[in-house]
């Protein structure tokens, strides 16, 4: 600890006693464009520690419920369309199977694609909150 003193020059040594003892290092707006940096910098360091274990469980079984659903949700209109149409229109079972996993995988993209901006959103909306306190 001693050895990092020595090695620090002057001012950043009176800096640093400045800093630990609260003593402003700027003057005026400069100091409160100082302080709002240093608060942005804590809010953002804990809510990055927000995200807890339940809500990845629960986003990654929706993600799960909203593909297997669209799946079987294709590939039962997809039988009913073919057996409707029995008489003119012939699908082959490989071709409803995979018609319904590029639905699926569809599905898959917009349910991620709309998480992420749900989150962006919330982001904004907290951020404005904070700000306004």
């Amino acid at each position: 600890m001693k050895e990092e003193e020595i090695a620090k020059t002057g001012t950043e040594a009176e800096t640093t006693a400045q800093q630990e003892q609260g003593i402003p290092l700027y003057e005026d707006e400069t100091q409160a464009a100082v302080e709002a940096l240093r608060k942005e910098a804590k809010d953002a360091a804990r809510y990055e520690d927000d995200v807890d274990a339940g809500d990845v469980i629960r986003s990654i079984l929706g993600f799960v419920f909203t593909v297997v659903l669209a799946f079987g949700w294709m590939m039962l209109m997809l039988l009913i369309i073919s057996f409707v149409g029995l008489g003119y229109l012939h699908l082959e079972i490989k071709i409803m199977f995979l018609v319904s996993v590029i639905f699926a995988l569809l599905a898959g993209v917009f349910y991620v694609r709309g998480k992420i901006r749900r989150e962006r959103i919330r982001r904004i909306r907290k951020k404005g909150k904070k700000e306004e306190k």
